[in-house]
């Protein structure tokens, strides 16, 4: 072994590896049927003896050279003057070797050089044991306790930026022109927890001004390497699950940037939906191609390969689903199997706006509630009034101003006549089927099929209202509604050309509001649903018949339009017919009770012998069902950027949402700091390995 030192680089021509350096500590040259060569001293022929190595461990023998060396001394030795026998010549006068009084072996041993190096190799040994923390740890105590204090003080300052982010509270504040400094929550905590954290009140006491680490810049700084930190915890986890989708939506935020919010959504290990915020993306344009480039500049940015995209979700603008020249056109021209969802909560929201506005009745009523709310919300006053009426059920007075004036007269009327009230309680009817499917929608947690299932359920329960039975249900509701008020049930004038309001004749009042509302609304709605939420022919969607509950509905056929759109995926193709007739078989013989949607299968049974079918139901529950989860960033946004912090920049604004949204995550302040550590030259040591 010893004999390559030379070769492997020597200490005074170029530094060793670890790798190398340890291997020279610890293992010696193999000498199995070596015989030593002799040398004449005077009438005797001597050899190197391999017994010295047992008395004196750093002893080590180069065949090439005849030689012996010091292991410690060669690597760690770096006193002048030392003995270079050891080091660079190498020794061989075997005659004197040992011995109490002329053994030049053993006196090197006593050197201060080699028990310096001695000293040396032992603590480079154990670093490499993990027994002690770094190099610079063992060499000067002092230095340890430098970075341990200065890790303290940035954990400290990066603790508080961490909870006020999470909270969504502002870092800044205005300048105090008494204090030359500004005033805001950030350094108002930081100066609250010096008082009972000793090591970060020495740093504010005796540290210079400029390198107090407080700066504007280093809130930034910091903020952005707290958001790479979430982010890439997030994308370790859409890595593993390799496939997912893409949610994006745009918005104007205060200070008049149009911002593009980002989520993606995947299947996790335990076979959990998630839909993950991961940042806002400042737009020039808002033009497909503009808004392409940036979806697909962060995929890249991120290090999520377009290759393993497998659905989009966007609101139904042209620009975003548009078949020619729409976003999701373009991405599937790089990606033919990203599937594009038109988000469904806009659908269900389409269904409401065409169903009231397209009865003319409807469109009325709700314009008019529309009116009453503005006029109350728009002063305190009238709603303080608005309030003490309700309570006390009588008119009051507010400083000599009647809450009746003649616009709160006019729309009093129009909100005391029976037609309103027969129409918000009808509204109030078929509406309130809808609202469950709104708010399920709203979950990461539904799947596409699902959806859709459920809208056109709800399409059939409304359209089973439409019965007598059912009208006169509402109708005797609205009348005794109307009677509270002494309202008559009457209907109105009915004319030979009339635009704005229904006018099939009728012989009573009821037949005109079954006829000109309830019939025309109700056929509105369910309209509307079975179109928004018809039956898809996209092949991945088939994928839901491989639910246990569906298996009867999945024919030869549709088996094989199945295969065809997932087989580049699977992870054994050739087996897949095979493994979907055991799947069949499987349940055939089930005892239990049947799951009914793709992620209780996957939760539930035991997919290790199935994993061709575990893979395509992973990536149909990608596909994308909504995009609530950008429009919940949004939320985020508007309660973040406020006029008052309007000039944000959007590194900033991008990293404090991603704390915010993400506050429940835990966030390591090590990690964060070497981050921090690494993007730059630093004044503050911190004695963090660079990326």
């Amino acid at each position: 072994m010893f004999s390559q030192v030379k070769d492997l680089g020597h200490p005074y021509h170029q530094p060793m590896t670890q790798q190398t350096t340890k291997s020279i500590l610890q293992n010696k040259w193999n000498r199995a049927r070596y015989k030593y060569p002799q040398s004449q001293f005077g009438k005797r022929l001597l050899r190197y003896n391999v017994e010295w190595e047992r008395q004196y461990p750093w002893l080590r023998y180069s065949p090439s050279e005849d030689a012996a060396y010091c292991c410690v001394c060669i690597l760690f030795n770096k006193q002048k003057g030392s003995n270079a026998t050891f080091q660079r010549e190498g020794f061989r006068d075997w005659k004197n070797a040992v011995g109490e009084k002329r053994g030049i072996i053993s006196n090197h041993g006593n050197t201060p050089g080699h028990k310096a190096a001695s000293e040396l190799a032992e603590n480079f040994l154990c670093v490499c044991k993990g027994q002690q923390k770094d190099i610079h740890s063992v060499i000067s105590k002092t230095y340890s306790d430098k970075v341990q204090t200065n890790r303290n003080i940035l954990s400290s300052i990066l603790d508080i930026i961490l909870n006020l982010g999470k909270r969504n509270v502002a870092l800044r504040g205005n300048w105090d022109e008494e204090a030359h400094e500004e005033d805001g929550n950030f350094k108002h905590f930081v100066k609250w927890k010096s008082k009972f954290d000793d090591t970060l009140k020495l740093h504010l006491e005796t540290t210079a001004r400029n390198a107090t680490y407080m700066s504007p810049s280093i809130q930034n700084e910091l903020i952005a390497c707290c958001g790479a930190e979430i982010q890439d915890k997030i994308v370790q986890k859409i890595k593993k699950s390799k496939y997912f989708s893409v949610l994006a939506d745009e918005t104007a935020d205060v200070g008049g940037t149009e911002q593009l919010s980002i989520c993606i959504r995947y299947v996790s290990e335990v076979f959990e939906i998630q839909e993950d915020f991961l940042g806002f993306c400042p737009l020039d344009k808002q033009d497909a191609a503009s808004i392409t480039h940036a979806i697909l500049s962060q995929l890249e940015k991120w290090g999520l390969p377009v290759a393993f995209l497998r659905g989009q979700g966007y609101d139904g603008a042209s620009t975003m689903s548009g078949r020619l020249g729409g976003v999701q056109q373009k991405i599937r021209e790089l990606q033919p199997r990203a599937l594009f969802t038109h988000c469904r909560s806009h659908a269900l929201n389409l269904v409401v706006v065409h169903g009231c506005t397209d009865v003319p009745i409807v469109r009325n009523t709700m314009t008019m509630i529309e009116k009453i709310a503005v006029f109350f919300s728009a002063s305190a006053t009238k709603k303080n009034m608005l309030q003490d009426h309700v309570l006390q059920d009588q008119e009051t007075e507010s400083d000599g101003t009647r809450l009746h004036s003649e616009k709160a007269s006019r729309l009093r009327n129009s909100i005391e006549s029976f037609d309103t009230i027969v129409t918000a309680v009808t509204i109030h009817k078929v509406l309130g089927y809808i609202l469950p499917l709104t708010t399920r929608l709203q979950s990461p947690d539904v799947d596409i099929l699902s959806a859709y299932k459920e809208g056109r359920e709800v399409a059939q329960v409304i359209e089973s209202l439409r019965s007598e039975e059912s009208f006169s249900t509402i109708y005797q509701q609205a009348v005794q509604m109307a009677s509270t008020i002494d309202v008559a049930p009457v209907k109105k004038r009915v004319t030979v050309k009339q635009q704005h309001r229904g006018n099939a004749p009728a012989d009573s009042v009821a037949e005109h509001y079954r006829l000109n509302l309830f019939l025309p609304f109700i056929d509105h709605v369910t309209e509307e649903l079975r179109t928004r939420f018809a039956e898809s022919s996209e092949p991945a969607l088939v994928a839901a018949l491989l639910v246990p509950k569906a298996l009867p509905q999945l024919t030869e056929e549709k088996q094989n339009l199945l295969l065809s759109w997932y087989k580049e995926d699977l992870p054994q193709p050739d087996a897949a017919e095979q493994e979907i007739h055991r799947w069949k078989h499987h349940f055939k013989k089930y005892t239990g009770p049947l799951p009914e949607t793709a992620k209780e299968t996957l939760q539930n049974i035991d997919m290790g012998f199935y994993p061709n079918i575990q893979c395509i139901l992973c990536i149909y529950l990608t596909l994308p069902v909504t995009t609530c989860s950008c429009e919940r960033s949004f939320s985020a946004l508007r309660r973040l950027k406020t006029w008052l912090r309007s000039s944000m920049g959007n590194e900033r604004l991008s990293g404090l949402a991603l704390i915010h949204v993400h506050r429940t995550m835990a966030v390591d302040p090590m990690k964060v700091l070497q981050r921090w550590d690494a993007s730059g030259h630093r004044r503050i040591v911190t004695c963090f390995d660079k990326r």
